[in-house]
């Protein structure tokens, strides 16, 4: 817990330099987050305040993601040691695979690992599988094997806010993102799957829906 405070403080550092939000409001929103009872990202907290857009957010910490390496993070949560780290980075480098995906592959990091520690690093939200309730409108707005593709999946949509919530498998993929922006003429807001496997779970949908297309 200690660890993903510390993360969350830089990342509102990031925040302030980018002249998104200002010192009071980063102020307010730690207090906040200290008042939870569980543990939420300081991005979902300043989001919830009405402080920054996901949006903003999101472009502004993968701007800076350099500062927050995801391998030093794993190893701050207690995730994996520093010599698996190693050897991890190693591997990366004759592949063209990210490090999260190398690290799953050799079995050093869980799925919900992965996604705790995502979640921490980017300030976004994770959700279990038995929790994704997908609008199965949205799906009628997208081809089957797009999702199957890029791995996403839209789950709702705020007409107020224009924000259509997506799980996404990888929350860096600004292709995928930008794709679902066009095709639903929304901002999206990323989630990751903390249980489970998103390939899984889409087919298990759509093939319960008949929309196999």
């Amino acid at each position: 817990m200690q660890e993903q405070a510390k993360e969350g403080k830089q990342i509102g550092r990031l925040l302030v330099k980018e002249g998104l939000i200002d010192e009071a409001q980063l102020e307010q929103a730690l207090k906040v987050q200290e008042q939870q009872q569980t543990y939420k990202p300081l991005g979902e907290i300043l989001r919830q305040l009405g402080f920054v857009s996901g949006r903003k957010l999101r472009d502004a910490i993968l701007k800076y993601q350099k500062q927050i390496p995801l391998g030093e993070l794993l190893v701050k949560m207690g995730v994996i040691s520093e010599f698996q780290l190693t050897q991890a980075l190693f591997l990366q480098k004759h592949s063209t695979k990210k490090l999260g995906q190398i690290l799953a592959e050799k079995g050093l990091v869980t799925r919900s690992g992965l996604a705790e520690a995502l979640c921490v690093q980017l300030g976004i939200s994770g959700i279990d599988k038995t929790a994704v309730v997908p609008d199965r409108s949205l799906f009628e707005n997208v081809n089957a094997s797009f999702l199957r593709r890029r791995k996403v999946m839209p789950l709702k949509y705020d007409k107020e806010t224009r924000v259509l919530t997506v799980l996404v498998e990888d929350p860096t993929d600004k292709e995928a993102i930008a794709d679902l922006e066009k095709l639903f003429k929304a901002e999206v807001e990323p989630v990751v799957l903390r249980t489970g496997n998103i390939e899984h779970l889409l087919d298990e949908i759509l093939d319960m829906w008949n929309m196999s297309r």
